[in-house]
């Protein structure tokens, strides 16, 4: 057992051992170091980008394979060597302009680290990847590599040279309806809320809505909100007010509706101190009348003969069957309920038949017996 023990001491320190790097990447202090150089790395690499595109001319007069081994070349970006090389890499080789969005998505992460949650983070980095290569691609197509501009165009190499592939393969006409639908697949896949658009009513603009002035024929000003419909703009519109001299000759005849008494203080006083009377507000109760009860007669149920004496023979079999002998049996019938009477044999306990009322019942296939001392 103690070998045993020990053995298991040791697999569970091994254990241990194994799992203690892992635990230093969950610790919450190399999270938030984390989060920060990802914040850091993004704004460095956010002003390496803006200053490409001032120095990338002076930047591209020299061979990028010795930039770090030799001291003597010199760079005029802003970031040094290294944002010069970042910013050669991704607007120049890779994605052109659009690779901006990687330091974004850098502070997205670094933010999510921190425990301060911008936008999902795994979704955005889905959504920035292929929104990256399928913008590149199109501003490779649409704009080419203007002339060499940031070295290879607003798209950067790798979105000039898949759109000159394209243009081989399937022709321009074919490059700009593929690239129209993947942007369209793209939006709708990648943000659920744009088809809600579809299928709504216009909404309707304010200035659809005009307010319009009509004169009676005794230039009393009514206000009319048309609301745009043609049918009716063609149609003139008058409004006549008609006067009634008659309606100032009738008579009018003012009636007082004469209402409950109202109760003086002294009233008042009078009726909450008179006792209650919980049945005033019942005075149309009825007490049930006696023919809703059932009439049971006494007279006591029919067993028939075969019956009691078959029951009897269980009775003893079943506890012959645990060796208690009886004398007599005696049976009374009731309404609801048969007694039957047992006189053990002398030296036979009561307590040893009362052990045995689960088996007597099951043997009788009676729901339930019970068994007393008289």
């Amino acid at each position: 057992m103690e070998k045993k023990n020990t053995q298991n001491k040791k697999a569970k320190k091994k254990t241990r051992g194994i799992f203690k790097p892992l635990k230093f990447f969950t610790d919450d202090r190399f999270k938030l170091v984390l989060g920060l150089f990802f914040i850091v790395f993004a704004l460095f690499l956010t002003l390496a980008f803006i200053s490409y595109f001032f120095t990338w001319k002076i930047d591209q007069s020299f061979e990028w394979s010795g930039i770090f081994s030799s001291s003597d070349i010199k760079v005029e970006n802003w970031s040094g060597k290294t944002g010069a090389y970042f910013a050669f890499l991704f607007l120049n080789k890779w994605f052109g302009i659009v690779s901006f969005l990687f330091p974004l998505l850098l502070i997205i992460i670094g933010f999510r680290l921190l425990n301060l949650k911008l936008l999902p983070v795994w979704k955005t980095i889905k959504v920035t990847i292929f929104g990256v290569i399928l913008i590149s691609v199109c501003l490779g197509f649409l704009f080419g590599d203007t002339g060499g501009y940031l070295g290879s165009g607003l798209g950067g190499s790798h979105g000039f040279l898949l759109s000159e592939w394209l243009n081989a393969f399937i022709g321009k006409t074919g490059t700009g309806f593929l690239l129209l639908v993947s942007v369209i697949a793209f939006i709708l896949f990648s943000f659920s809320k744009s088809l809600d658009w579809i299928g709504k009513p216009p909404p309707v603009k304010e200035d659809e809505i005009t307010q319009d002035t009509f004169y009676t024929k005794k230039d009393k000003a009514v206000s009319v909100i048309n609301l745009g419909e043609d049918d009716e703009s063609d149609e003139d519109l008058m409004f006549e007010t008609k006067e009634k001299e008659e309606s100032e000759n009738v008579k009018l005849t003012i009636e007082q509706k004469i209402g409950n008494d109202i109760l003086t203080n002294g009233e008042l006083k009078k009726k909450l101190l008179e006792d209650y009377d919980p049945t005033l507000d019942l005075s149309s109760f009825k007490f049930p009348p006696v023919s809703l009860l059932d009439d049971h007669s006494t007279e006591n149920s029919i067993v028939s003969k075969e019956e009691l004496i078959s029951n009897k023979n269980r009775i003893v079999e079943t506890l012959g069957n645990y060796k208690i002998q009886i004398d007599k049996i005696k049976a009374t019938i009731g309404p609801t309920v048969t007694l039957y009477e047992i006189v053990p044999a002398p030296g036979i306990r009561i307590s040893k038949i009362k052990n045995l009322e689960d088996d007597i019942a099951l043997s009788l296939s009676a729901l339930g017996i019970r068994i007393i001392a008289l």
